[in-house]
Order: structure tokens, then sequence, then C-alpha cells
């Protein structure tokens, strides 16, 4: 809570956070991010500031917010290694998987007291197992953004029943749709790994 903006995001080898600092190979940053996401961070939430970025500040500009951490830390890249939250969210859903509520909400509120304006309502509260997932799935999606995480979160919880989606998106006039279970979650072992190791292919 002592930063002021995003600009203060400190650099991967001062950030305590980090169990293991890995970054992407390549610049990754800017990209648009869904209204649903958006509207998922409440006043109080720091990461509004810190992960995302407005879009006219960006190139292409666009209407809208994008994945804004490397704009803010460019000299270190964005970690996309293990992290002291990634652990307590992981905790958390292994807790509320588990009927756990209590240490399920200690290690996201662990986590969002960090995370939420001094001052501010973080805490979060329910007797409900089923909206304690939610809150771990909405924490992950806000904490997480922008490293990936997204795309195999989306792929595990397509085979739960109680979370699979139908995800549509439109591309260059083009319809898409990604229906639950499909072979659109797949892909195949690339062609050089089989070659070099036959046992894939089978």
């Amino acid at each position: 809570n002592a930063f002021s903006s995003g600009y203060d995001y400190p650099p991967l080898f001062e950030n305590p956070e980090i169990l293991l600092s890995k970054t992407l190979l390549f610049s990754y940053h800017n990209a648009p991010l869904s209204e649903d996401l958006i509207m998922s961070f409440e006043d109080d939430d720091l990461r509004y500031d810190y992960y995302t970025i407005d879009g006219a500040n960006v190139y292409p500009s666009f209407t809208g917010r994008a994945f804004g951490i490397s704009n803010y830390n460019f000299n270190t890249g964005v970690n996309v290694g293990p992290s002291v939250p990634e652990m307590h969210l992981i905790a958390a859903e292994a807790y509320a998987r588990s009927g756990d509520l209590e240490n399920a909400l200690k290690y996201l509120n662990d986590l969002r007291e960090k995370r939420y304006q001094s001052g501010s309502a973080y805490e979060l509260s329910s007797s409900s197992p089923e909206e304690v997932m939610d809150y771990v799935i909405t924490e992950r999606s806000k904490e997480l953004i922008g490293r990936g995480f997204s795309w195999f979160d989306q792929r595990r919880l397509n085979l739960d029943s109680e979370y699979q989606q139908t995800f549509t998106r439109i591309f260059k006039g083009e319809t898409y749709v990604l229906e639950p279970n499909s072979d659109g979650y797949v892909f195949p072992i690339f062609q050089n790994y089989i070659d070099l190791n036959p046992e894939l292919g089978k």
C-alpha cells in the first residue's frame, strides 16, 4: 500500500512477492482486457492502476483498458514464475474445494489486504462454498492477468461442470466459438518433438 502509482511498481529483483523470477522472452504488453474483468475491480482495488493502463495511452490506441505491468516496470519485464500471491490463491482454492471456508477466506483476505487502499473494506466473508469459490476465481482473474494463467484456468475449469462456459470471439468478421470439452482446448504435439522421441506419438 506504499505505492502511489503504477510507475512505482517494484523491479523484479526487488519484489519480495516473487519466489522464482521467470520472464517472457519478448515484451508482452498492451493487450486489451475484457469488460467483465475490468468491472470486477472495486474502487479501492490498487490492481486497477498497477496492472492495467488506459487504452488511449498505448499503441495502437483503443477505448478500454490494457494489460499494463510492462509499461510500469519495462526495465525488468513481467514475471510469469511462481509468486506468493499465486500460492495464496492455490491455497484458497484448495481450502474452498475441501469445504474449509475459514482458511479459504483467510488466504484471500491476506492477499486482498495488500491489494486495496489502506482503510478500505477489503475483507470477504461468506458461508456459501459456491460463493467462496467464485471469490477465488475472481481474485485469480484479477491478480494473475497478462501471465498466461487465464488460459490454463479456462482449460481446467472447462472440466468442471459448475464453471464450464462457451466462449465466442469475432475476428476479422468471422465468429469463432469454443465449446466446453472442445478439441480446441488441446494443441497437437509439435512434430519435431515426436521425431526426437517417437514414444510421444503413440
